[in-house]
């Protein structure tokens, strides 16, 4: 009884948490025993609305639920209840949209007639256990039912401590018992002395603690995410989830700055008072130790991990302009506020909507910046190189571009030390360049590289980089050490990915990234003059959008297919309006 499993004690606290809190924060409840209680709470309150429940659970995603009309009349409650009954019974075959004809708006009635505060659990409860592409309307009542739970926890943690105490003492109590939370006894049969019994009570006391605690912190997430959810600052790539899931997701996207905040500040609140001045910059940090290793500390990692300039003459050369980023570890890129780089990106690429989202959907939860090998696929002057390139500005890493189409000589790889136009592997360059260990690598027209294999193509020497095994431990040929490129991000482009080969194919993932159509001709007009402002080195205020004289003039010369053809008519409007303002008096 000295250590109380840590599942046991969440499992303790779950069951004695509000409905609507132990719904949105025990992520397997939704095939667990909480939707009968739900159901059988209803049945209790009245038998027709507990079988609508009980149905709507049974089928979460039924639009029918939420969206049909409030009932006019009790007849029609009546008429649910027998069509529900029916369908329980089996006698007759009723349509989902049938069976829950009346829906929430059913429920929402009753609430309002009886102002029930169990009854308006039982249906906050069961909207959180919902599919979240059907809910997210309702997500700001689902937040203020959690927000008022948040202040019941206090009763919550005055009941667990008396909790711990009878667990642990009234064995033979059966007011309390372990089969009433759902536990085997873990006390032995025979009598307990008085030192057992103490060694019990803090067991318990530091357990259940430490889960309440746990948890809730975990509710004040779900009622932020939920929050977030309510303005619309959401997942579209998460809408198969349940809205509790859902929440928990956005709720720790909101919350992921500040904790990273809070903990980089107590971190160096434990470093000043454990050294006697204050520590060096991040930069400094890591240093040689005693055997020749590097002291890494967090948010870094080591990529080249010693220096190879050893002998004379080109051992030495090889390595010149790289040793800012050679036995020193350098930064890792934390990931951003998802929603909001979403939102930036699809005002300007509001065609390739499922492309970004498949995108950003690979950095849904993780600490840092890290994107799986992928190729955008997509007809020419579609924007996907514009995209890579926009999408790791909005992401914080740098973009170094590989053109495919001239890269000879295996050169992706690198190059041996013995040959002249010795040069590391284009990976570490990139590394080297924006002084990070998560860069994205952009290989643009991969589909145009040279296929003759005499002095090596490029799509064989980026097979040991898409790799994750190999791209730990890479061997560089030029700076002849291992490399650890695990973290860079490799995004090529082509137009067809049917021209390259099985090996390079089988470590790629495909995203289409569709042309535009004449119907996006507004948004991508707008960014194009951004563009053609910052070029000309001016504010986009300058060039402001296009009016509706404009717009026409670009829907009648464009109408879809390349962004290139739309950026010279852009062009053409932009001068239209110089050579007006060089004629308008000043």
């Amino acid at each position: 009884m000295s250590n109380i499993p840590a599942p046991t004690a969440r499992a303790v606290i779950l069951r004695r948490l509000p409905r609507v809190l132990r719904a949105g924060l025990d992520p397997a409840v939704r095939y667990g025993a909480l939707p009968r209680e739900l159901a059988t709470d209803a049945r209790a309150i009245d038998a027709e609305l507990g079988a609508l429940v009980a149905t709507w659970l049974a089928n979460p995603y039924t639009v029918s639920f939420i969206h049909d009309a409030a009932p006019r009349s009790s007849r029609l409650l009546s008429r649910c209840g027998d069509i529900v009954r029916r369908s329980r019974l089996g006698t007759g075959s009723t349509e989902p949209g049938k069976v829950l004809s009346g829906g929430l708006a059913a429920l929402d009635t009753y609430c309002a007639r009886t102002n029930d505060p169990d009854m308006r659990d039982i249906v906050g409860a069961s909207l959180l256990l919902g599919g979240s592409a059907l809910v997210q309307p309702l997500a700001s009542r689902s937040a203020a039912a959690v927000w008022n739970d948040l202040e019941r926890l206090e009763e919550v943690a005055a009941a667990l401590h008396q909790l711990a105490l009878v667990t642990a003492t009234a064995q033979d109590d059966h007011r309390v018992t372990f089969t009433d939370l759902g536990l085997p006894d873990p006390f032995p049969p025979a009598e307990m002395g008085p030192q057992v019994v103490d060694t019990a009570v803090a067991a318990w006391r530091a357990a259940l603690g430490q889960a309440f605690q746990n948890l809730k912190a975990e509710a004040r997430t779900l009622a932020v995410g939920l929050s977030a959810i309510s303005v619309g600052q959401t997942l579209d790539f998460m809408a198969d989830d349940t809205l509790a899931a859902h929440a928990r997701a956005v709720g720790q996207q909101a919350v992921q700055p500040l904790e990273r905040h809070a903990a980089d500040k107590a971190g160096k609140g434990a470093a000043r008072k454990k050294l006697p001045q204050p520590p060096r910059p991040v930069a400094d940090v890591p240093k040689e130790t005693e055997g020749g290793d590097v002291a890494v500390c967090p948010g870094h990692v080591l990529v080249c991990p010693a220096s190879p300039a050893t002998g004379a003459g080109k051992g030495r050369e090889v390595v010149r302009g790289f040793e800012h980023a050679i036995g020193k570890a350098l930064r890792l890129v934390p990931t951003p506020f998802l929603p909001e780089v979403r939102e930036r990106l699809l005002s300007e690429f509001c065609h390739a909507t499922r492309a970004v989202d498949a995108i950003l959907g690979e950095l849904v939860g993780k600490e840092f910046v890290r994107i799986p090998p992928l190729v955008l696929e997509g007809p020419p002057g579609s924007g996907k190189s514009r995209f890579v390139r926009r999408l790791g500005e909005e992401l914080g890493v740098g973009v170094y571009r590989v053109d495919a189409s001239n890269d000879g000589g295996a050169s992706f790889g690198g190059t041996e030390r013995r040959w002249w136009s010795a040069e590391p592997c284009r990976a570490f360059m990139a590394c080297a360049r924006y002084s990070q260990a998560n860069p994205l690598v952009l290989v643009d027209e991969i589909d145009k590289a040279p296929t003759r294999a005499e002095y090596g193509r490029i799509w064989d020497s980026m097979l040991q980089t898409l790799e994750p095994e190999n791209a730990r431990r890479f061997p560089d040929p030029c700076l002849q050490t291992d490399l650890d490129l695990s973290w860079t991000s490799v995004i090529c482009t082509a137009n067809e990915t049917g021209k390259l080969p099985g090996p390079l194919l089988d470590r790629l993932r495909i995203v289409a990234f569709p042309a535009p159509g004449p119907e996006h001709v507004e948004a991508l007009s707008v960014a194009l003059l951004g563009d053609i402002a910052r070029e000309r080195g001016l504010d986009p205020a300058f060039l402001p959008p296009p009016d509706a004289t404009e717009l026409r003039a670009l829907r009648h010369r464009w109408r879809g297919g390349s962004v290139r053809r739309l950026r010279r008519a852009v062009e053409a409007v932009v001068r239209v309006r110089d050579r007006e303002l060089e004629g308008r008096p000043q």
